[in-house]
């Protein structure tokens, strides 16, 4: 009988301290839930921020303020081996 009782209570203790970890468990994937969801808030915030800012720059070059100093790209004549810019 009175290894019953052990045997009870070493269930009894084995099931209480999974129940907390079953607890602790919840509480972290809870804490992951919401800092997925301010993560993606935060990313959508970005996004947003990025794509008002193309907008913007497209704005900008086709007002022409925007500086276009693009170097004219060199070109090879394959022909009389001098390199020249188009």
């Amino acid at each position: 009988m009175e290894r019953q009782r052990r045997l009870a209570a070493t269930a009894a203790e084995t099931a209480a301290a999974a129940l907390v970890r079953a607890a602790r468990a919840e509480d972290l994937a809870a804490l992951a839930v919401s800092r997925t969801a301010a993560a993606e808030a935060e990313l959508a915030g970005l996004r947003a921020g990025l794509d008002a800012l193309r907008e913007e720059l497209v704005w900008a070059f086709a007002e022409g303020r925007l500086p276009v100093d693009a170097p004219a790209p060199a070109v090879l004549e394959l022909r009389d081996s001098r390199p020249r810019t188009a």
